[in-house]
């Protein structure tokens, strides 16, 4: 008897299990229904993978209920899929990563859709990005962003574009965009491994970067793969650089010679009435025939045209729960100024692992080092100022050496011979950047997220100077060395929750976290005379040795929320706040509130446009919000007093800067409204325009001299950029073989500058060139 009730006690329990499992049938196909999907993996709610077969069917045990599925194929979109009791047959529609990846935008904290953007936003994709042979992502988006202007701020081989966006709104403050790559602050990169650049423009999109995003911010998102297969890439781009003159043409010997002619026959030194004129005969005493035969380029001498090399390889792929890539990337640039170079190698690496439903652990290094030599800004200014007349090099090609003692005749006005100086100096830098990244993206239900983005960097950077004894001047038989170390580190971390939900026709989502950023920095400097046998160390330094260094550490703690809502996909709203804390300013105004809202109504998803013939999208946008800048270096609001060792041998006080208890944020308020349109299919354009007023400037105002300082940081003036950015795309043939667009953009920015208490103030020390004052444009020229 009991043998039989624990046989029939097993049924039940074997017949219990069975019941509350059924069989799931299916396929998984393309988008356009087709079988030809590489294999997908099949991940139950309870962790456990199973494969499709190779036409894309598949047999899986699933819970009677409701049943959870997420399905991954290489080189398509992860789809979580949500299986009803009654779904017997299933099929499962993938799409293709590529495709999805155009629709998206990269908005920094959080990605969206093209169609669900509520401000003025500019894509590039890598494919617009590597047209030139250049390792500054500056140069590469020169042209292809409206508002967005890049110049070379020296010329010298490796140096950055200066970035400016929409024009400039600060006086002291940094103008460059703020840089945020794969969602995190900073970072260094190389453009061959950026697959796209999302510049953020009005402050919907920039708030939420809070303080430092004055200048706007360009997102930088680097590559992953896209493909199960592996796939190398190896990419070899060259160039060639030519000096950029301008517009400003020297004059040749024989030019400068019928000038100074007819200038010497009206003028006469001493002869303030000009009562006669002078004799011929006496300014051929003062400049011999044979100069006006004689034409020495400096300028093709000083520059010359440069050869630039960009070697870069990479290798992706996937697994079923892995992801990776790597590249590595040479880049070698000579600088068109005489002996001036420029090497950089890069180091990138990226995986990311798949586990459970939806959650990803993902890893990234970058590291880089560069080194080159740079010039001497004196020895290009004497490669304009010199005259033709006079040639650097003696009868046996090598360099002259010239100063006020020398017994030859040098028409130049100073005795100085920069190609001498160029070849009898250095002025090398090296540097070693490294960053680590590590992400976390978990899913904890259906409509919550966790992500969290850290990020931990330092970099090292060495430059020297050296004069050697053979040059002209008064480095003359001494030489002269002059070096820096710079260390810098810190981190970056970021935690967000993510929320979004949909109810009938109403979508929300949204995020909140907490974002803290801290770096130190520590330099250390020597200069100092006296260097026998052309030694490069100081501690042969035998005069005038002198130590310079410091210490700085700065930190920022911010706490972040956004808001979305949308209503059928035609009406959008966003709204913002971050709240940044910054040790640039006083406790009680350390922290500063940067809140933004935008709105979008998308008319072509309207009854009466969407079976238009001619429009395709027609989307208007506005927006407001308020970003700001500390930018001004630290503890500018204390009193601070120097030491040093210079009093009787012993180490004496004296004040050094003047306390400002009442330093502040500022702020730049920022209105856009803006409109995009696409017509049949082939013509897009945006038109955005902007009003933008910064105010409590941060500035060094002017002090009674009854107080012993001439200046400290107050907060005065304000200033108001209002602008216009168009852009324009065509495409004009487009079929299996072939693909011609047009692209065009253009944009208008006019500013001023007002509510100052001074009636003007000098910007530029070295000839008081540029001045910013009341009812002008910041850094007109002054003449």
């Amino acid at each position: 008897m009991m043998k039989k009730l624990i046989f029939f006690f097993m049924l039940v329990a074997s017949f219990s299990v069975n019941a509350q499992q059924r069989t799931l049938r299916g396929r998984v196909v393309t988008s356009k229904g087709d079988t030809g999907i590489p294999q997908a993996v099949i991940v139950d709610q309870n962790g456990k993978v199973s494969l499709t077969q190779n036409d894309g069917r598949f047999a899986i045990q699933v819970p009677d209920g409701v049943a959870r599925l997420q399905i991954r194929s290489m080189g398509y979109i992860t789809r979580d899929v949500q299986v009803q009791p009654t779904e017997n047959d299933l099929t499962v529609k993938m799409e293709e990563l590529n495709q999805k990846l155009n629709e998206l935008v990269v908005v920094g904290y959080s990605d969206k859709k093209k169609s669900e953007l509520t401000s003025a936003v500019t894509v590039v994709n890598s494919k617009e990005l590597h047209d030139v042979a250049t390792d500054d992502i500056g140069t590469l988006l020169q042209g292809k962003v409206s508002g967005l202007y890049a110049v070379s701020s020296s010329g010298a081989p490796g140096s950055a574009a200066e970035l400016r966006l929409r024009g400039v709104s600060s006086v002291n403050a940094s103008q460059s965009p703020l840089f945020v790559v794969d969602g995190i602050i900073g970072g260094n990169f190389d453009p061959n491994d950026v697959a796209s650049v999302t510049v953020l423009k009005d402050a919907a999109a920039t708030a939420m970067y809070g303080s430092q995003a004055n200048g706007g911010v360009i997102v930088i998102t680097t590559k992953k793969a896209a493909s199960d297969k592996l796939e190398v890439e190896a990419k070899l781009s060259t160039g060639v650089r030519f000096p950029d003159f301008g517009k400003l043409k020297m004059m040749t010997g024989s030019q400068l010679y019928n000038y100074q002619k007819e200038l010497y026959r009206d003028y006469i030194p001493g002869d303030t009435g000009n009562s006669y004129k002078i004799d011929l005969l006496r300014f051929y005493a003062d400049r011999p025939r044979y100069l006006d035969s004689t034409n020495y380029s400096w300028l093709n001498t000083m520059f010359k045209p440069a050869l630039i090399q960009n070697y870069h390889v990479s290798l992706a792929g996937k697994t079923q729960k892995n992801d990776y890539y790597f590249g590595l990337t040479y880049y070698n640039e000579n600088g068109t100024f005489v002996n001036t170079n420029y090497k950089r190698f890069n180091l990138f690496g990226s995986s990311t692992t798949h586990f459970g439903l939806s959650n990803t652990v993902t890893n990234n290094i970058n590291i880089s080092g560069n080194m080159g030599k740079s010039y001497d800004y004196n020895d290009v200014y004497y490669a304009y100022l010199n005259l033709p007349w006079d040639n650097p090099f003696d009868s046996a090609g090598k360099p002259v050496y010239v100063d006020q003692s020398v017994p030859f005749t040098w028409w130049s006005r100073d005795k100085i011979n920069p190609v001498n100086t160029a070849e009898n100096s250095n002025h090398l830098f090296k540097g070693f950047d490294a960053n680590y990244d590590l992400d976390f993206n978990i899913k904890i239900t259906d409509w919550l997220r966790y992500t969290s983005t850290n990020r931990v960097s330092a970099s090292f950077n060495n430059s020297s100077d050296y004069y050697s004894p053979e040059t002209a001047g008064q480095y003359h038989g001494i030489g002269f060395l002059d070096g820096t170390d710079a260390l810098n580190y810190g981190g970056v971390f970021n935690n967000l929750l993510n929320v979004a939900f949909t109810f009938g026709k109403h979508h929300i989502s949204g995020l909140a976290g907490v974002a803290y950023q801290m770096e130190k920095s520590q330099n250390m400097g020597g200069s100092g005379r006296g260097l026998p046998f052309n030694l490069q160390v100081f501690n042969v330094v035998s005069s005038n040795l002198a130590l310079t260094g410091f210490n700085n550490e700065s930190e920022i703690l911010s706490y972040i929320s956004q808001v979305n809502y949308s209503f059928e996909e035609k009406y959008f709203l966003t709204a913002s706040l971050r709240r940044d804390g910054s040790t640039a300013f006083p406790k009680s105004k350390r922290f500063g509130y940067f809140p933004a809202v935008s709105g979008a109504w998308i008319v072509s998803n309207e009854p009466f446009l969407q079976t238009s013939k001619i429009v395709n999208n027609f989307k208007i946008r506005a927006s407001y919000g308020i970003t700001g800048t500390e930018s001004i270096g630290a503890s500018q609001y204390l009193g601070l007093f120097s030491l040093a060792s210079q009093y009787n041998a012993l180490t004496a006080a004296q004040p050094l800067q003047l306390a400002s208890p009442n330093l502040t944020w500022e702020s730049k308020h920022q209105q856009d409204i803006g409109v995009d349109l696409g017509l049949f299919h082939r013509l897009t354009m945006t038109l955005d325009l902007y009003h933008n007023v910064t105010t409590n400037l941060l500035l060094q105002v002017s002090q009674p001299l009854s107080i012993g300082f001439e200046t400290r940081w107050e907060n005065e003036g304000r200033v108001t950029n209002n602008g216009l950015e168009l852009a324009l795309s065509s495409t004009n043939i487009r079929n299996r073989n072939f693909l011609w667009t047009t692209d065009f953009n253009i944009s208008f920015n006019n500013n001023k500058l007002s509510g100052l208490h001074a009636p003007f103030v000098h910007v530029d020390s070295w000839g008081n060139s540029q001045i910013y004052q009341n009812g002008s444009n910041l850094y007109e020229w002054y003449l």
